[in-house]
């Protein structure tokens, strides 16, 4: 993790560490394949003082940043199964590639716009 991170110093990248995010019916959610953002955060502060910056709200995205104090990279966390009002800011709803709208990538609640669309004509 930590030559990752002075990748992105070094280049001026911004960082983000994303929680495995359980997208599908499959249970892939193991503590084989599950590192969570605190265990992360943990990591880094062994090496360095992370100092929470305001909101930048890089792509609008959940993450929230920190500036590692003495890299100057800045790096973020993504934690939607650890934080646990992580979906109280989100207003996004997503449109499936088979023409569902799924409003929550945690929640396999879907409808079907292309029967809406087929009874309206």
């Amino acid at each position: 993790m930590w030559p990752l991170v002075l990748f992105a110093a070094e280049h001026q990248f911004p960082l983000r560490f994303i929680e495995l995010v359980p997208v599908s019916r499959a249970h892939v959610l193991t503590q084989a394949n599950f590192l969570p953002v605190p265990e992360v955060m943990e990591q880094l502060r062994a090496r360095e003082h992370l100092i929470p910056q305001p909101d930048p709200r890089l792509g609008h995205g959940p993450a929230k940043y920190y500036r590692l104090a003495q890299t100057g990279a800045l790096v973020g966390f993504i934690s939607m199964i650890t934080n646990r009002h992580f979906c109280e800011p989100c207003n996004r709803v997503r449109l499936t590639a088979d023409g569902k709208i799924r409003p929550c990538m945690g929640n396999h609640g879907e409808l079907d716009l292309r029967g809406i669309a087929t009874s309206c004509q």
